[in-house]
């Protein structure tokens, strides 16, 4: 039996290692690695540890076992192209500047009177 066990795991262990990421996923692990590199600039850094903090939460919500050091390490690098930084920075913290005003509306329906 325990044979039989140590077979399957091998059997399974590549196949998770080898799971394509979502097209979601993606591009959150993008909006991650602009946001890290965002926060290594001192005058960005605490819009960058914000960002950071925000994109590494919805992979890990979508799958708490996703390796996101893989995933990073395949992502961080694609932003180098030049003007590709800037232009993922502008359409992440879009995102983000929606849910920080969603979260505001969610907040101040909180305070409002009870009908």
């Amino acid at each position: 039996m325990a044979t039989l066990l140590a077979v399957l795991s091998l059997a399974v262990a590549p196949q998770a290692a080898e799971r394509p990421v979502p097209a979601t996923q993606g591009q959150d692990a993008v909006c991650l690695a602009a946001f890290a590199m965002l926060a290594a600039n001192p005058a960005a850094k605490e819009a960058g540890t914000m960002g950071s903090i925000y994109f590494m939460g919805k992979p890990l919500g979508r799958d708490p076992a996703v390796d996101l050091k893989a995933v990073m390490t395949r992502t961080a690098p694609t932003l180098e192209a030049k003007g590709r930084l800037e232009t993922e920075l502008k359409r992440c913290a879009a995102e983000l500047k929606a849910t920080g005003s969603y979260m505001q509306a969610v907040g101040g329906a909180l305070k409002a009177p009870a009908p």
